[in-house]
């Protein structure tokens, strides 16, 4: 955006001109007037586009808060739930570790059981078969 100061300098040069300045002075002090307002001019500018610039970025930053906020809500939320889960499944790891073993004594006897009746087996036929 560009701001330009607008004033009439001809009725100034015309001034300058009366109170005895050579129409090149006059001009020359026109002109460094002209630049003087419209770098003042600029600044203001400048100054009014940082401070929107400043309440943007604050709004900005008051928004990245709340989302900040919502997010370490959200990773609390998802932390105690896994927790919750943790022990869930460490209940039932323990639930399965002990149907394990259950199946596995069971196998060991019937295996056993079985064991015994070959041997009985064996031994009737050692007597029996001869």
């Amino acid at each position: 955006m560009m701001a330009t100061a607008t004033f009439d300098t001809h009725h100034i040069v015309k001034k300058l001109k009366a109170e005895q300045f050579t129409e090149k002075q006059a001009e020359t002090i026109v002109e460094a007037i002209r630049e003087v307002a419209e770098a003042n001019t600029m600044d203001a500018v400048n100054r009014t586009e940082h401070t929107v610039f400043k309440s943007e970025m604050k709004a900005d930053f008051t928004e990245l808060r709340k989302d900040m906020d919502i997010l370490r809500k959200d990773v609390d939320i998802f932390r105690r739930d896994m927790a919750i889960k943790f022990v869930e499944v460490h209940k039932d790891m323990e639930g399965l570790n002990h149907k394990i073993e259950l199946v596995a004594r069971d196998l060991t006897i019937r295996l056993g059981g079985m064991i015994v009746a070959l041997g009985g087996i064996l031994v009737a036929i050692h007597f029996f078969g001869h």
